[in-house]
């Protein structure tokens, strides 16, 4: 016969799988915000290129009396 479960093990195994699975989403979450957080940089990288050429063009053009 099996011993009867007692409410305390319910109560610490909950706990415990409660706090693995808090882990688990806090690690995956800061492996995204890191992801997101270099593609953000990677978007602002390659937008800000052609906004420098593209002022630099407009101060030629308006100099020179081209419009772009």
């Amino acid at each position: 016969m099996k011993p009867p479960i007692e409410m305390n093990d319910i109560k610490d195994f909950a706990y415990i799988t409660s706090r693995k699975l808090q882990n688990e989403v806090m690690k995956r979450l800061a492996l995204c915000l890191r992801g997101v957080e270099k593609a953000r940089k990677n978007l602002i990288t390659s937008l800000s290129v052609p906004i420098a050429a593209r002022n630099r063009n407009q101060a030629w053009s308006s100099k020179s009396g081209f419009t772009a």
